[in-house]
């Protein structure tokens, strides 16, 4: 199967404050994690969906791989979805697999067991504690779903549309799964990080 990556990075990180993407974490930026970690996966496609800010300050960093196809979102403050429809739109094949950029601790494991469940009439969303996590993947059948997605729902509208289509991953360690929105949960974080060194 031919699956694009999607990583939405054009939020506006009203929780913490300052643009959550760009925190330094493990010698690069959060959102670099991301990259990093979908670049060394097989997909067929790799779509940023970002602001410029984002974008210059990966370039800058040298964060950002030429294999990424930059798509800018310039009206983020109408909510994930549009970014939904815009990583959708770039994207070919059979399917979708869309990331965060805020999810640090992410493993290559959580992405391939979501990826061996991939099939273009699925619906794939790896979960922890009974809690429904990112990345989702969806099949290209829902591709016109996706694409008429309104609001700051994104993908959980398609989702939660089409149940019978869904498949759940249990993920063991739930911290793979977490995002980062708060101050509070990037210092613990940080302070998690420093106690495993």
């Amino acid at each position: 199967m031919n699956i694009a990556a999607v990583i939405l990075a054009a939020g506006l990180s009203r929780r913490m404050g300052q643009n959550k993407l760009l925190l330094p974490f493990r010698g690069g930026s959060m959102l670099g994690r991301t990259l990093q970690l979908t670049a060394a996966l097989p997909f067929s496609q790799r779509i940023l969906v970002t602001s410029e800010q984002v974008q210059t300050a990966l370039q800058q960093g040298d964060e950002l791989s030429p294999d990424f196809q930059i798509v800018l979102n310039h009206a983020a403050e109408q909510g994930q979805s549009v970014s939904l429809r815009l990583g959708t739109a770039a994207a070919r094949g059979d399917g979708y697999l869309f990331f965060t950029g805020d999810q640090p601790l992410l493993d290559s494991s959580v992405v391939l067991s979501v990826l061996e469940h991939a099939a273009p009439d699925r619906i794939v969303v790896p979960r922890a504690l009974g809690r429904p996590g990112n990345p989702v993947f969806f099949g290209a059948h829902f591709r016109d779903a996706l694409l008429d997605c309104r609001g700051d729902r994104g993908g959980r509208g398609v989702r939660d549309a089409y149940p019978h289509c869904c498949i759940y991953v249990d993920v063991s360690d739930a911290r793979y799964l977490a995002d980062i929105d708060t101050p509070e949960q990037y210092a613990a974080l940080l302070q998690t990080e420093a106690e495993q060194a």
